[in-house]
């Protein structure tokens, strides 16, 4: 009989993508975990062991998710895929991945993980994001949900634009749906010392004004007034103001963590140029 959790695992793969490389990545990837899950929480009392493998399942199943769509889409070809335990740095992010998932039962931390590690394989060992990605991954393993939320507003702020051409009814339109998800985000200031001490975070004397930022979202427009008189707007501008984020901005790290947050939280996609 198969074991529940490899059911639970190759769930990811139904529907015509058994027998893909995605599929056959998964496959040794869950080995894998297996021996890392059993080696890493050998003198834990058996309850957490079988946590341990449960929530280790459920982040692998939200990885061959993405796989798998990379893989349809095209994102991702055959070779990387299939190659992808062979490699040393990868093999090795996605052992602490694996490890760091399995201590928690946050679906929003699997997600995130999970899709950094998708970004990872898209990208050779050499470049800067497959350096900072495990930091990245450390960060959000050492984050509480709110911390996360914290770091996504933050470069939803200060990095997330527009891809293209926007009316301003258009671009209110997109602040919305951008800003939405962080309608309710409270926090205190422990939050964003706990985010510089990851080094996702960096403090300046200088503070940025969030009128001028929104406006230069969009060229030729300045439509912040209009959103910043929303409920909305005046909630994303009290905690602007409250906690001082104009003298934040986020790091390499932060970046990384950011933007992925601020995806899941969306549903959007943003991809920006800078990984050399």
């Amino acid at each position: 009989m198969a074991d529940p959790l490899s059911v639970v695992v190759f769930a990811a793969v139904a529907g015509g993508a058994a027998g893909s490389a995605a599929g056959k990545m998964l496959e040794r990837a869950w080995d894998a975990s297996e021996k890392w899950i059993a080696a890493y929480f050998a003198n834990h009392r058996p309850k957490a062991q079988e946590a341990a493998r449960v929530n280790s399942a459920n982040y692998l199943r939200e990885v061959g998710d993405r796989i798998v769509d990379a893989e349809a889409t095209g994102t991702l070809d055959r070779e990387t895929i299939e190659s992808a335990m062979d490699q040393p740095d990868f093999a090795a992010l996605l052992q602490d991945t694996v490890v760091n998932a399995a201590r928690t039962d946050s679906a929003a931390k699997h997600k995130i993980l999970a899709a950094l590690i998708a970004e990872r394989l898209a990208c050779n060992d050499d470049s800067a994001f497959s350096v900072a990605v495990r930091l990245a991954a450390e960060a959000v393993s050492l984050s509480t949900t709110t911390q996360l939320h914290v770091i996504g507003f933050i470069a939803t702020v200060r990095v997330i634009r527009p891809t293209e051409i926007l009316s301003d009814s258009e671009f209110s339109a997109w602040l919305v749906t951008r800003f939405k998800p962080f309608e309710s985000l409270d926090f205190t200031r422990f939050a964003l010392m706990h985010l510089e001490a990851l080094d996702c975070v960096r403090e300046h004397t200088e503070r940025a004004d969030l009128r001028e930022i929104i406006n230069s979202k969009i060229r030729g427009h300045v439509p912040a007034d209009g959103f910043l008189g929303s409920s909305l707007g005046k909630h994303v501008a009290a905690r602007w103001k409250q906690y001082k984020l104009g003298a934040c901005s986020p790091t390499s790290i932060g970046l990384i963590v950011g933007l992925q947050v601020a995806d899941e939280l969306t549903g959007a996609k943003t991809a920006i140029d800078i990984w050399g």
